[in-house]
């Protein structure tokens, strides 16, 4: 049992070098989700167009759907401590399930 950040928010700004993209500063929003070993889905619905930052002091895995039910088959693996991106479509949110 963890707690699970998720930032959501739309990428594509580009630094002066023009390659690196970063977050846009506008309209970041940003939870927590508690995971353990059944799946917990996040209230935050996504927006057109953005992505999902997860971030854990532990394994977890990551599911994104309108109703989301997170499992260690249909999830991505987000590693301890280090920031899995997902692609959200508008209405998505995110649900966690301990590794």
């Amino acid at each position: 049992m963890a707690v699970v950040y998720v930032s959501l928010g739309q990428v594509g700004i580009r630094t002066n070098n023009g390659i690196t993209s970063i977050w846009s500063g506008r309209n970041m929003r940003s939870e927590t989700v508690t995971s353990s070993g059944t799946s917990a889905a996040g209230a935050l619905d996504a927006r057109r167009s953005e992505v999902a930052m997860v971030v854990c002091a532990t394994a977890v895995y990551a599911m994104a759907a309108t109703t989301p039910v997170a499992t260690a088959t249909n999830g991505i693996y987000c590693p301890a401590g280090v920031q899995t991106y997902i692609a959200m479509h508008e209405g998505d949110s995110i649900a966690v399930i301990d590794a």
